[in-house]
């Protein structure tokens, strides 16, 4: 009897690429990794998003305190430049920009310059938006441009070929520099060659360098036909920024959920990689993309304070103006070895989720991680050291100061972009972001005490008109009812309280009226 051949089961993609952009409003690209949410990117069309824009700009006022100056791009507002962010010694591009008065003609030797030393007010500057504003801050920019390709990166400032960072292979490093010198490139056009070039025929090299010298030659073009201050480099939309940035050879599917996205896709793969031109597929399917995918939960989870670790433990995420804040603790884990190892597990379970959840949190700035504290030094060095490798595969700059004695990391990220939860949500009109609302107690005593200070200040007042929300207005008539038929029954004024949709909870308005003549109005 011939043996009955065993069906195989069918692959499940190990990473999938999710284009949602069915709604004209917003657009997400989401990077499931195993079915797990590992990279998820979100663009509003009412946001008008700059990062990565170039501009020919205006230098405005210098600030020798900060080392900074105040630049203007014609955006509204103005962007804020460092002096570590300026090339020396006067902004660079020489023959491109009008040439500054009283430049220096050398670089510093032996010393850096002084933000003063390199700029003048109302000088011509070329930047780069490297990260959002926020709240009150302007938009972080910096003199040394880039241009993102799929194998290279232009840097004019840079003056030179160098390799990424992220390939550390020796032999890689000095195979990619060898492969460059066959391309002559010009000297004015200062490359890095990205990780992704490693596996890139000389073809797509080619195709991308070409491209780079396209944007170069045009760049340059605008910044001497132009004034200042002008847009020159609008940085790509999200599809195309996704692809180019997220597009790597283990990627086994993209799904578009739009027809127009999922043709802007497939030109643009087809361009940048041909190869994998049939990996972009145009979803059918009855339910909505994320849900099908079951990423839509997912994103939702992201929104939560508490984060689950596999182990039973979690930490909380608290996100300030100036940092945020990561609490680690161990919760229900039961596990029965001893408790350094079950404090040690939960904290490398924490350092892989921190790092999941600042990437898809788009969390950047001061970051302050209480770890749970752990009494051996081996297993200290152990958490140093996982979160170093860790975070050296995040696209974003991450800096990991030593844990302290307390258990405490110190870590800076690279933000660029505004942070999801300032993409999604509004800073709520009732708290003003604290997350805390007056007790009606404290509510009907600071009442009390308003309603005393008016009639100090106002003797004449005989109508005192109190306003409330309207859960407020029955709790303080409730709980105050006696004092005010006691200030009342004095001599005092008539009181009455009103309830007011339009107030907000833990809110209050007290209008003092002579008759019907409104005297002052206290609001707080």
């Amino acid at each position: 009897m011939a043996r009955k051949r065993r069906r195989r089961k069918p692959r499940i993609p190990s990473r999938i690429m999710l284009i949602n952009s069915d709604h004209p409003s917003e657009i997400r690209v989401a990077i499931l990794v195993e079915g797990i949410l590992d990279e998820l990117y979100i663009e509003r069309s009412k946001t008008d998003r700059i990062t990565g824009n170039i501009y020919k700009a205006l230098v405005g006022n210098i600030d020798p305190a900060l080392q900074a100056a105040f630049v203007d791009l014609g955006t509204g507002r103005n962007g804020f430049l460092h002096a570590s962010d300026v090339v020396p010694p006067d902004g660079g591009y020489k023959g491109v920009l009008k040439k500054p008065r009283r430049s220096r003609r050398r670089k510093p030797q032996g010393r850096k310059l002084s933000v003063e030393e390199m700029l003048r007010s109302k000088q011509e500057v070329l930047v780069q938006v490297v990260r959002e504003g926020l709240g009150h801050k302007g938009p972080g920019i910096t003199t040394y441009i880039s241009v993102p390709g799929k194998y290279l990166v232009l840097m004019p400032a840079l003056g030179k070929v160098g390799v990424s960072k992220k390939i550390e292979d020796p032999a890689v490093r000095r195979k990619l520099k060898e492969r460059m010198v066959g391309f002559r490139v010009p000297k004015e056009l200062g490359l890095i060659v990205r990780t992704a070039a490693s596996t890139a025929s000389d073809d797509e090299i080619r195709t991308d360098l070409n491209y780079l010298k396209r944007v170069w030659a045009n760049l340059k073009k605008q910044a001497k036909e132009t004034p200042a201050p002008t847009l020159l480099y609008k940085e790509s939309d999200l599809v195309t920024r996704a692809l180019r940035e997220t597009l790597t050879a283990d990627t086994d599917l993209v799904v578009v959920d739009a027809q127009d996205a999922f043709a802007l896709a497939r030109d643009f793969v087809t361009k940048i990689s041909p190869a994998a031109k049939d990996k972009v597929t145009l979803y059918e399917g009855k339910d909505p993309l994320f849900v099908h995918y079951r990423v839509e939960r997912q994103i939702e989870d992201l929104y939560e304070r508490r984060v689950s670790l596999p182990s039973g433990g979690y930490m909380v995420i608290d996100q300030t103006e100036a940092m945020v804040a990561v609490d680690v603790n161990t919760g229900h884990n039961k596990e029965r070895s001893g408790a350094e190892e079950m404090i040690l597990n939960t904290n490398l379970e924490a350092a892989h989720e921190l790092a999941r959840q600042l990437r898809l949190r788009d969390i950047g700035g001061l970051v302050l991680v209480d770890f749970i504290d752990m009494g051996v030094a081996e297993n200290r060095k152990r958490l140093q050291d996982e979160l170093k490798a860790i975070f050296s595969k995040d696209r974003a700059r991450v800096s990991i100061a030593p844990i302290s004695p307390f258990g405490v990391v110190e870590m800076t990220r690279q933000r660029t972009g505004k942070g999801i939860l300032n993409v999604v949500f509004n800073r709520c009109p009732v708290c003003a972001g604290s997350g805390l609302v007056r007790s009606r107690e404290s509510l009907g005593l600071s009442v009390m005490r308003s309603i005393r200070a008016v009639l100090s200040s106002r003797s004449e007042t005989n109508n005192i008109v109190i306003v409330l929300a309207a859960a407020d207005a029955i709790e303080f008539l409730n709980e105050f009812r006696q004092e005010i038929s006691a200030l009342e029954a004095d001599g005092g004024p008539r009181i009455m309280v009103r309830p007011d949709p339009a107030v907000q909870a833990g809110r209050l308005k007290i209008i003092a009226l002579k008759d019907t003549e409104e005297l002052v109005t206290v609001e707080h």
